[in-house]
């Protein structure tokens, strides 16, 4: 008997739903916005030495790509997990994780660009790039107006 109540137990502490509170979506967003702030200046810096003429600047750049990357995936998975108890908090969520998916597809085009670049395919990398810079101009214009309202001060 204590075993199925042990068993009822550990089902229901596991599946526990994500309690709806605005505070907690505004936090997981703060905290996403920190994580990705140091990958963001990495990933820029490595882009103000990228030289088409010196692979090892094209490989700081996809390794600067990919570390932004993650730190995207990981923002947008705490931003996913959590609820909004309010309809301007909800819109703005899901604007949100519209932005970051949007933002996560434009750095895997950026980084099968450099890869692009890497294997001396400048012309067709210049394409990919130009493509990828849509992506990030597309997820931009997603990003500000949910990031305003989830972190605006109260």
């Amino acid at each position: 008997m204590t075993a199925i109540l042990t068993a009822l137990a550990l089902c229901g502490a596991a599946a526990a739903p994500a309690i709806a509170d605005d505070a907690s979506l505004k936090r997981a967003t703060e905290q996403g916005q920190r994580g990705v702030k140091a990958p963001l200046r990495g990933f820029q810096k490595a882009l103000d030495t990228l030289d088409a003429d010196r692979p090892s600047s094209a490989r700081n750049v996809q390794v600067a790509t990919r570390k932004l990357r993650t730190a995207v995936a990981r923002y947008a998975e705490s931003v996913a997990a959590e609820d909004a108890s309010s309809a301007r908090f909800a819109r703005a969520r899901k604007a949100l994780l519209k932005g970051l998916r949007t933002q996560l597809a434009g750095l895997t085009i950026y980084d099968r660009g450099i890869g692009q670049l890497l294997a001396g395919k400048a012309e067709q990398a210049r394409r990919t790039l130009k493509a990828a810079g849509r992506k990030f101009d597309q997820s931009v214009k997603q990003l500000e107006g949910a990031e305003g309202t989830l972190i605006a001060k109260d």
